[in-house]
């Protein structure tokens, strides 16, 4: 027992003591001390009592310690050598002390003491907290989550004794940590610090989230990766929460680091526009958005890949909806129309979060049809085309042929056709031959193909037909503020295609095209009321603007003459389900 003395205070402190028989090494002599390293500072032993050594000491360690995790004697704690397989004590840490830590293994602190590699139970000494622990654990019941708001701290959740959890940073007397997509706060002296965390479900990925919930009552949130469903916090009512993702009855959040699930009993879900329709819509929003909506409104809306362009670009067809009455809205066949994938889109937006809340569109409940009924959308028929007309040539993979095709012209906003000069809503099998200004040949719009169905687009459009009953197809295209209603049908369907084009003309004032002796075919609407015998509609969307897309300044009044006809054309068709 010679005590070992530390001076940082300008007085001989007792911090320590060596044992008998034990070599250690020297740092320099003092006059009557020995000058030791002793953790991150100096330590002094007087030179009485003890005597020169040629012995080397054993497993030496590195003097130069650069650690910044300590721990607290809370007893007078051995230091055990290992280095020949058996513990032998060869010093001591008054209580009290705190000491650095080289690194934890099993149960035991790794240390350098006296320049030695030593090992103290962890059972002698407490953690400390420093700005390099990561990890606490909760030792009190409820410990509580608090958030600044507006310079008052709110209770806003309870962690559960036993578990650990991720921080921020250290923060005085608390812990700042990650709530949700919030900042939080805990209070320190309820927790222990923990080095290693034994749980499995870290949260991964970015805290941001587009899934809002508000929780409605106490919520308890679990972790499950034991197969057990082991409570690790409870977020308190009124809480307004991210969520990551929807598993039955279940939300998966993530609290603390940690990701764990809320039973949906306790919460309701907040609705957000996910879709901005105010923008120039490309494909890479629609993929975007399309997961999005996919994941925040699950049970709601599914979706498919339908086909692939020529380009390789995906097909997307989104049902919206639970019910078996289905009927089917498309948009943009032709390239330079690309506005209407921006009003298929927000109809669905709009449809689900009514659905969500409760509301009614246009004096239709859409929580009431969309239970009946689904709607399904195909928002861009023609991704490549839709493209090349928004990024130009080079978003093409053979650029030079629609270059060429375009007479060498890097302007493609009139472009109508798909990526190989076809027009997509001249590909369908409905008095195809007869189809009139037909070129002949590739180009920007009206060719009608080699045959019909020759491109894939219009191919999985038809497929995608067949394979359903809807019972009534609208394919949105641009512009002039018209409606195209028939063809070829007879008095019977002619009548009754006839009122709902004029239900439609009621909603949006578009301006009914009546039909002539020989219309052109070849269109998806054609095809649809030929092959199907049920009502098929093409609105023109916009006041006319000419060879090109229309303005996003008309999109307000395209929206306000169209935003009901999707639960419209569904509760049209539910209510005749029977009759076709």
């Amino acid at each position: 027992n010679v005590t070992v003395y530390e001076n940082s205070s300008g007085k001989l402190q007792p911090v320590g003591w060596l044992e008998q028989g034990e070599v250690y090494s020297i740092g320099r002599i003092l006059g009557n001390w020995i000058e030791i390293q002793y953790g991150d500072k100096k330590g002094y032993v007087w030179k009485e009592a003890t005597e020169p050594s040629l012995q080397v000491p054993r497993k030496i360690g590195e003097t130069n310690l650069n650690t910044n995790v300590y721990f607290k004697a809370s007893q007078d704690v051995p230091v055990y050598d290992n280095s020949t397989g058996v513990l032998i004590p060869y010093g001591k840490i008054k209580k009290g002390i705190s000491y650095p830590i080289i690194k934890k293994t099993g149960n035991w602190y790794q240390i350098l003491y006296a320049s030695r590699i030593g090992y103290v139970y962890e059972t002698g000494v407490e953690l400390q907290f420093t700005d390099s622990i990561k990890y606490f654990e909760t030792t009190q019941n409820n410990v509580q989550i608090v958030q600044n708001i507006n310079g008052r701290l709110a209770k806003i959740g309870l962690l559960e004794k036993g578990q650990q959890y991720e921080r921020l940073r250290d923060l005085g007397n608390w812990h700042e940590v990650q709530v949700g997509d919030k900042i939080g706060y805990v209070w320190k002296a309820a927790t222990k610090p923990i080095l290693f965390p034994t749980y499995k479900n870290h949260h991964k990925g970015t805290v941001n989230s587009s899934y809002q919930l508000e929780v409605t009552a106490d919520a308890t949130v679990y972790d499950n990766t034991s197969g057990k469903l082991v409570p690790i916090a409870t977020l308190l009512k009124g809480a307004v929460y991210p969520y990551y993702e929807k598993m039955g009855n279940w939300y998966k959040v993530s609290v603390l680091g940690r990701d764990g699930y809320i039973y949906g009993s306790a919460v309701k879900q907040v609705v957000n526009d996910l879709v901005n329709p105010n923008q120039i819509y490309t494909y890479e929003q629609m993929e975007k958005d399309i997961n999005e909506l996919k994941n925040a409104y699950p049970g709601l809306i599914q979706t498919q890949i339908i086909g692939q362009s020529v380009d390789g670009r995906n097909i997307y067809a989104i049902k919206l909806g639970k019910g078996n009455v289905e009927i089917f809205l498309n948009g943009a066949h032709h390239a330079r129309e690309f506005i209407t994938t921006n009003l298929l889109m927000e109809m669905i937006d709009t449809y689900a979060q009514a659905y969500v809340k409760g509301t009614n569109i246009g004096g239709y409940s859409a929580k009431n049809l969309l239970d009946k009924t689904s709607i399904w959308f195909v928002p861009m028929v023609n991704p490549d085309g839709v493209t090349l007309v928004q990024k130009g040539h080079t978003s093409a993979k053979n650029s030079q042929l629609v270059l060429m095709l375009n007479g060498n012209k890097k302007d493609f906003s009139a472009w109508k056709a798909n990526i190989r000069g076809v027009d997509l809503n001249r590909q369908y099998p409905a008095d195809w031959a007869n189809i009139k200004y037909n070129p002949g040949k590739p180009s920007y719009k009206n060719y009608k193909g080699p045959r019909p169905l020759s491109e894939p687009e219009a191919y999985a459009i038809y497929q995608f037909t067949n394979r359903h009953n809807f019972k009534t197809a609208v394919a949105y295209h641009s512009s002039g503020e018209i409606l195209y209603w028939n063809f070829h049908q007879d008095s019977v369907r002619y009548n009754r295609d006839h009122a709902i084009a004029k239900m439609i003309k009621n909603k949006t004032g578009y301006r009914l095209v009546y039909p002539g002796p020989n219309p052109s075919g070849g269109g998806f609407t054609d095809w649809f009321i030929s092959a199907h015998k049920k009502p098929g509609f093409t609105p023109e969307v916009s006041p006319y603007v000419g060879e090109r897309p229309v303005p996003l300044s008309n999109f307000p009044r395209i929206w306000q003459q169209n935003y009901s006809i999707g639960l419209m054309l569904a509760d049209e068709a539910y209510r005749n389900r029977n009759n076709r």
